[in-house]
């Protein structure tokens, strides 16, 4: 509530908007916040806030820190994202070389680029190193018990709409799950 304060937002703002961003989270999960039986307060003047700059910052200061190798590989995704030119780029590393540094680095860049990004892992260890790490499992509706081949979401979903609109994903890949 206090960062909401700062920014100031009024008071009856401030205190409703970790309940929208709880809210938020519930429903990128598959669920609903009434199914908790919560309200969240409505307040009419609440919107978002993503602070671009800071994002910037972020990331500048983060690719200060990469080595050049990373700074290659975060140098050629970051045009590839500009120029909107897609595809799969696939870092190949062995443990502790510092991918989740660059993943970071590359989610705040792309963030305050104003695109839309998920950050997914298929461990819930390896997710919570991400910025905002959801695990695949949860993100995808992936099915486990069929190997996680299968999604369970419905195609016109909240969660099938969010994915549809998701610009990047940053996916943390487990040794042998190519």
């Amino acid at each position: 509530m206090e960062v909401y304060l700062r920014s100031s937002a009024s008071n009856a703002v401030a205190e409703s908007r970790p309940f929208y961003d709880i809210a938020a989270r519930i429903e990128s999960l598959g669920k609903e916040w009434r199914d908790y039986g919560t309200d969240v307060p409505l307040v009419s003047d609440f919107t978002p806030v993503v602070d671009y700059d800071h994002r910037e910052h972020q990331g500048e200061m983060l690719h200060a820190n990469l080595n050049d190798e990373q700074k290659t590989i975060a140098d050629e995704v970051l045009t590839a994202i500009e120029r909107r030119r897609g595809g799969n780029p696939y870092v190949d590393a062995s443990s502790s070389i510092g991918k989740t540094l660059l993943f970071t680095e590359e989610y705040h860049l792309a963030v305050a680029r104003q695109f839309k990004v998920l950050a997914v892992a298929w461990t819930g260890i390896a997710a919570n190193l991400l910025l905002n790490g959801r695990t695949a499992t949860s993100t995808f509706r992936l099915i486990v018990a069929e190997q996680s081949r299968a999604s369970s979401i419905k195609r016109q979903s909240k969660e099938a709409n969010a994915l549809r609109s998701t610009d990047i994903i940053i996916w943390d890949v487990a040794p042998g799950r190519r």
